[in-house]
């Protein structure tokens, strides 16, 4: 019986802490400035590996801050499903980090952040996201791509990009948030022609401009 009351004490207290954790990063009062700081803060490097199953985190401050419908590029995809876009990109590229360099207000409904984004391309992102490189070729395919991915494999790179973050300040809620960065160039550098680079984004599941 003491054993079983010691083990719920401690059960209490880590969701007390969870708790403390999770409102520590909601803002108290939205304004884009907060947000968008304490969105950069949250995900820096993406989605933490332990916390890929259940980014409790995140997810909450994703849905105390943005709009149920929120954009995300093109689309309208909800909290959910920009966490899970974060949790694909944090398994690919597990060591992600992501800089803000700066923040331009274009005007009361418009914030834009200019962000680096240094990722390194393991076996992992090559099967997952290059499978045409790596894995799911003939024997003699084969032979023309796997240099491509060799040349990769292992590379840290640097993407130089923004992202758009569209404010409601009636809401005091974004409503959108548009993604863009430059992986073609530090790939073409890594593979040698823009020929080259081409084959190696024909069939991955990740752009040029960094959508995935």
């Amino acid at each position: 019986m003491e054993e079983d009351t010691r083990q719920l004490r401690v059960e209490v207290r880590k969701i007390e802490q969870r708790r403390s954790e999770i409102m520590s990063c909601i803002p108290t009062k939205n304004n884009v400035w907060s947000v968008v700081s304490e969105f950069f803060h949250l995900f820096r490097n993406g989605i933490p590996q332990l916390d890929l199953l259940t980014p409790t985190v995140q997810l909450d401050f994703v849905r105390a801050t943005m709009a149920p419908n929120v954009r995300c590029g093109q689309e309208r995809c909800g909290a959910e499903a920009l966490i899970d876009a974060w949790c694909r990109l944090s398994f690919w590229f597990p060591n992600v980090e992501v800089k803000l360099q700066r923040l331009d207000k274009y005007s009361d409904s418009l914030l834009v952040a200019t962000i680096t984004t240094s990722l390194t391309i393991t076996e992992r992102t090559l099967c997952n996201v290059f499978p045409h490189l790596w894995t799911n070729t003939s024997a003699d395919k084969r032979e023309d791509t796997l240099p491509l991915a060799r040349r990769l494999l292992g590379e840290r790179i640097v993407l130089q990009g923004s992202i758009a973050f569209e404010w409601d300040s009636g809401y005091g809620r974004v409503t959108s948030i548009i993604t863009a960065s430059d992986m073609l160039t530090p790939v073409r550098r890594l593979v040698g022609s823009l020929e080259n680079a081409s084959r190696v984004f024909e069939h991955s599941l990740i752009s040029p401009d960094f959508q995935w």
